[in-house]
């Protein structure tokens, strides 16, 4: 009997992009200079900031006092989403807008540019080198960030009913139980009470304060519930 012969794969190889080369190939021509002469003529990056700015503050006012949709936080309350803005937008805004271009260079020529190729020149554009601020997490390492953890206050906190079991172990549980819902699949490691704090403290939410109101709002939500029942039993 003859031996079974195996077929071997060999796995073809990817040549790896020379992001230098489509700059020089592709350069878009397109001065720098100019275009952020242009955003500041037009003052592009401050109108955007006020329309965010306005958009939160309708939000606000549209919501009624001990509303039961009413987020416990607001998920853009921190200001530093307005430094961050004025410092990256208009290079973003200028990277994003040269890689089109030169998209569109290519394209002219009968070229398409790769996927490869573009994910370097956005690699290349927005995080090689780049400062802190802008570095981009991994949704697999599951790190929780100041959004995800108001997501999860506001999802989980009203679960609570009564003012004794609010506390950071029932919230950790509560949150642990939505987990999929909050980061698109189950954490690794479940959260205590103890790490729930480490990353409150970590994160500037105030978990003393948060505590208060929602107390204050369960307190409220009762008596409401009392005064009504009571009003019905006086009908009767």
């Amino acid at each position: 009997m003859k031996p079974r012969q195996v077929k071997k794969h060999h796995k073809k190889r990817r040549d790896r992009v020379d992001v230098m080369e489509l700059y020089i190939n592709g350069n878009s021509g397109f001065f720098r200079d100019e275009f952020y002469a242009l955003l500041e003529t037009t003052q592009l990056v401050s109108k955007v900031i006020d329309i965010q700015e306005r958009d939160l503050a309708e939000a606000k006012r549209c919501r009624t006092e001990y509303d039961p949709s009413e987020p416990l936080l607001e998920l853009y309350e921190n200001p530093r989403w307005k430094g961050f803005t004025e410092k990256h937008l208009a290079d973003w805004l200028y990277n994003i807008t040269d890689i089109l271009i030169m998209q569109a260079s290519f394209t002219s020529r009968g070229y398409s540019m790769s996927h490869a190729e573009l994910a370097a020149l956005i690699n290349d554009a927005f995080l090689k080198g780049k400062t802190k601020d802008l570095e981009l997490r991994d949704g697999r390492n599951e790190i929780w960030n100041a959004h995800t953890l108001k997501s999860a206050v506001n999802i989980a906190l009203p679960e609570i009913k009564t003012t004794g079991a609010v506390t950071l172990s029932n919230l950790a549980k509560k949150i642990n139980a939505h987990s999929m819902r909050l980061l698109f699949g189950r954490t690794k490691k479940r959260l205590s009470g103890k790490h729930l704090q480490k990353l409150f403290t970590e994160h500037d939410i105030d978990w003393i304060q948060i505590k208060k109101l929602y107390k204050q709002r369960l307190v409220a939500e009762s008596h409401a519930r009392n005064h009504t029942s009571s009003d019905s039993k006086r009908v009767a």
